[in-house]
């Protein structure tokens, strides 16, 4: 905390200290929330551009890695509500109804997973294609189920840590956490054996 105090105090040396120990942990949330290398180290940075000039603003309620984390989260996922926008207004121009009506994201994810469901049972050789489907299936999920995941089941966070960075109740994590599996197994299926 004596980082934190000399960090709210103007000291830059004490907050790249800060910087230096929080970076891999919250570029790997980020990571983890949009699955895209090149944006989690733009929004890394932006996450520590916005805590460095926020730090006045911490206020020791909770911890600083739960503060800093929250900022990455909050980034994280309004970076891929942009993103979503912007893939939205290019999928409904691939993807129309038969009525040439635009389809809802929902029908959009729904023909994703089919289209991965469909898919071959044939056993995968290759760890990296795994990995590569893995990460298809997480970036399937909504924000708060992904969001979930990648805090409780990739960073290790235990349940209540997870809900205070979320600003939500624990019981809200364990049923996203639940739903967030269950979808998870339903599209890893064909290259797990489930």
């Amino acid at each position: 905390m004596a980082l934190v105090v000399q960090a709210q105090a103007g000291e830059t040396v004490d907050f790249d200290s800060l910087m230096r120990t929080y970076r891999d942990r919250v570029f790997g949330v980020i990571f983890g929330l949009c699955g895209n290398r090149a944006d989690a180290a733009d929004i890394t940075q932006d996450v520590f551009i916005k805590a460095f000039t926020n730090i006045r603003k911490y206020n020791f309620r909770s911890s600083f890695f739960t503060w800093i984390y929250r900022i990455a989260v909050n980034e994280a996922l309004s970076h891929q509500r942009r993103s979503r926008s912007k893939k939205m207004r290019i999928w409904e121009k691939l993807l129309p109804t038969a009525d040439g009506d635009a389809r809802t994201e929902e029908d959009r994810l729904s023909i994703l997973a089919a289209k991965n469901e469909s898919r071959t049972h044939a056993p995968i050789a290759l760890q990296t294609e795994l990995q590569t489907q893995l990460d298809r299936a997480l970036q399937s999920l909504s924000e708060e189920h992904r969001a979930v995941v990648v805090l409780t089941e990739i960073e290790g966070l235990p349940l209540h840590e997870a809900a205070e960075i979320l600003g939500t109740g624990v019981g809200t994590v364990k049923s996203r956490l639940h739903y967030a599996k269950k979808r998870l197994q339903i599209l890893l299926k064909p290259y797990l054996n489930l």
